[in-house]
C-alpha cells in the first residue's frame, strides 16, 4: 500500500534530468533520507545508504534537498548518480517525510529517528539477501 502510494505520487509529476524514471521506485524496499532535520539521524541513514549503492533490491531516495552540491558531497559524487538512487529534486516525497529516515517495505514503515538508531540491525537483516 505505501508502496503504491509512492507510485502514484510519482506518476502525477513529470521528470527532470536529475530526477530517475519512476519505474525505478517499484521496488520492495525504499529508504528515503531527507537532507534536512535530524542532523545524526540524516548522517546515519547516508551512512548506511552508502552501503547498499549499486544494489538493486533497496531504491535510496534522497528527498527535501536544500544544497545539492554538498549532498553530493557528502552522499559522493558516483553515489548519486547510481541507478538505485532518485534524487527527489521536485519534492514529491515531502510530504511523507520528517526530519529523519524512513524505510518502507511492504505495508510497513520502519522509522530511523535518534531513538531507534538500533533499528539499521534490523534492517541489515531485512536486506542480507540483498548483499
Amino acid at each position: 500500500m505505501i508502496k503504491s502510494l509512492l507510485l502514484l505520487l510519482l506518476t502525477f509529476s513529470s521528470c527532470s534530468k536529475e530526477d530517475k524514471s519512476i519505474e525505478m521506485l517499484n521496488s520492495d524496499y525504499i529508504l528515503v533520507i531527507p537532507q534536512n532535520g535530524c542532523p545524526g539521524c540524516i548522517d546515519k541513514g547516508i551512512e548506511f545508504a552508502q552501503g547498499y549503492v549499486d544494489k538493486a533490491c533497496l531504491t535510496i531516495v534522497l528527498s527535501k534537498i536544500s544544497n545539492l552540491r554538498n549532498l553530493k558531497i557528502k552522499f559522493g559524487y558516483n553515489n548519486i548518480v547510481s541507478s538505485n538512487v532518485y534524487l527527489d529534486t521536485l519534492g514529491r516525497f515531502h510530504n511523507q517525510i520528517e526530519g529523519y529516515p524512513k524505510f518502507y517495505y511492504g505495508n510497513e514503515i520502519i522509522e530511523l529517528d535518534n531513538s531507534s538508531l538500533e533499528k539499521y540491525k534490523d534492517l541489515e537483516k531485512i536486506l542480507a539477501d540483498c548483499m
